[in-house]
Protein backbone atom coordinates (compact mmCIF):
# COMPACT_ATOMS: atom_id res chain seq x y z
CA UNK A 1 0.00 0.00 0.00
CA UNK A 2 1.44 3.54 -0.86
CA UNK A 3 2.81 5.42 1.94
CA UNK A 4 4.59 8.83 3.03
CA UNK A 5 6.79 7.42 5.50
CA UNK A 6 8.82 4.16 3.57
CA UNK A 7 12.38 4.14 3.63
CA UNK A 8 12.92 1.74 0.53
CA UNK A 9 10.54 -0.79 0.49
CA UNK A 10 12.54 -4.26 0.28
CA UNK A 11 9.06 -5.71 -0.12
CA UNK A 12 8.78 -3.98 -3.67
CA UNK A 13 11.86 -5.76 -4.80
CA UNK A 14 10.37 -9.12 -3.45
CA UNK A 15 6.98 -8.98 -4.92
CA UNK A 16 8.62 -7.40 -8.63
CA UNK A 17 11.02 -10.50 -8.36
CA UNK A 18 8.58 -12.72 -8.60
CA UNK A 19 7.09 -11.04 -11.14
CA UNK A 20 4.11 -9.38 -9.98
CA UNK A 21 2.86 -5.79 -11.00
CA UNK A 22 3.18 -3.50 -7.74
CA UNK A 23 2.09 -0.33 -6.98
CA UNK A 24 3.72 2.15 -4.32
CA UNK A 25 3.62 5.39 -3.36
CA UNK A 26 5.74 8.51 -4.56
CA UNK A 27 6.69 10.69 -1.68
CA UNK A 28 8.82 7.90 -0.26
CA UNK A 29 11.91 6.05 -0.27
CA UNK A 30 8.93 3.52 -2.69
CA UNK A 31 10.29 5.72 -5.61
CA UNK A 32 13.64 3.76 -5.74
CA UNK A 33 13.14 -0.07 -5.97
CA UNK A 34 10.74 0.66 -8.50
CA UNK A 35 13.14 2.97 -10.38
CA UNK A 36 10.76 6.30 -10.22
CA UNK A 37 8.29 3.96 -11.93
CA UNK A 38 9.70 2.09 -14.69
CA UNK A 39 9.03 -1.26 -12.60
CA UNK A 40 5.79 -0.53 -11.24
CA UNK A 41 3.29 2.24 -11.01
CA UNK A 42 3.89 4.76 -8.29
CA UNK A 43 0.72 7.17 -6.99
CA UNK A 44 0.72 9.92 -4.79
CA UNK A 45 -1.07 7.97 -1.55
CA UNK A 46 -2.73 11.44 -0.59
CA UNK A 47 -5.39 10.59 -3.46
CA UNK A 48 -7.82 7.93 -3.77
CA UNK A 49 -6.29 4.52 -4.77
CA UNK A 50 -9.62 3.07 -6.34
CA UNK A 51 -8.59 4.18 -9.90
CA UNK A 52 -5.15 3.78 -9.72
CA UNK A 53 -5.46 -0.46 -8.60
CA UNK A 54 -8.45 -0.53 -11.78
CA UNK A 55 -5.92 0.58 -13.94
CA UNK A 56 -3.03 -1.99 -12.71
CA UNK A 57 -5.84 -4.57 -12.39
CA UNK A 58 -6.83 -3.39 -15.92
CA UNK A 59 -3.12 -4.18 -17.59
CA UNK A 60 -2.95 -0.24 -18.03
CA UNK A 61 0.78 0.59 -17.83
CA UNK A 62 3.91 -0.28 -18.86
CA UNK A 63 4.10 -3.60 -20.85
CA UNK A 64 6.92 -4.83 -18.41
CA UNK A 65 4.68 -4.58 -15.52
CA UNK A 66 3.01 -7.85 -16.55
CA UNK A 67 6.02 -9.39 -18.08
CA UNK A 68 6.75 -11.96 -14.83
CA UNK A 69 9.88 -12.89 -16.20
CA UNK A 70 11.05 -9.99 -18.06
CA UNK A 71 9.36 -7.60 -14.89
CA UNK A 72 11.98 -10.03 -12.48
CA UNK A 73 15.34 -9.97 -15.01
CA UNK A 74 15.13 -6.64 -14.71
CA UNK A 75 14.42 -5.88 -11.28
CA UNK A 76 17.45 -8.44 -10.68
CA UNK A 77 19.55 -6.68 -13.07
CA UNK A 78 18.89 -3.69 -11.28
CA UNK A 79 18.56 -4.45 -7.54
CA UNK A 80 20.93 -7.63 -7.62
CA UNK A 81 24.19 -8.54 -6.08
CA UNK A 82 26.20 -8.05 -9.49
CA UNK A 83 24.60 -4.76 -9.54
CA UNK A 84 25.15 -3.70 -5.54
CA UNK A 85 28.75 -5.23 -6.61
CA UNK A 86 28.81 -2.90 -9.21
CA UNK A 87 28.13 0.23 -7.54
CA UNK A 88 29.73 -0.52 -4.64
CA UNK A 89 33.17 -0.38 -6.12
CA UNK A 90 32.38 2.58 -7.99
CA UNK A 91 31.79 4.68 -4.60
CA UNK A 92 35.08 2.81 -3.06
CA UNK A 93 36.80 3.97 -6.15
CA UNK A 94 35.78 7.79 -6.24
CA UNK A 95 36.57 7.56 -2.56
CA UNK A 96 39.73 6.52 -2.90
CA UNK A 97 40.07 9.24 -5.85
CA UNK A 98 39.20 11.52 -3.22
CA UNK A 99 41.83 10.72 -1.01
CA UNK A 100 44.73 10.53 -3.72
CA UNK A 101 43.25 14.31 -4.49
CA UNK A 102 42.98 15.21 -0.36
CA UNK A 103 46.45 14.09 0.29
CA UNK A 104 48.31 15.36 -2.59
CA UNK A 105 46.64 19.04 -1.60
CA UNK A 106 47.91 18.36 1.73
CA UNK A 107 51.60 17.41 0.74
CA UNK A 108 50.87 20.90 -1.76
CA UNK A 109 49.98 22.74 1.24
CA UNK A 110 52.98 21.65 3.31
CA UNK A 111 55.63 22.65 0.37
Amino acid sequence: MPSEKEGFGIVFLEAMGCGLPTLAGNRDGSCDPLADGEFGLLVDPRLPLAPPLEALLGRYGRPLWFDPVGLSLAVAGAFGFPAFCSRLEQILAAEEQRRVLAKKKLIQLDN
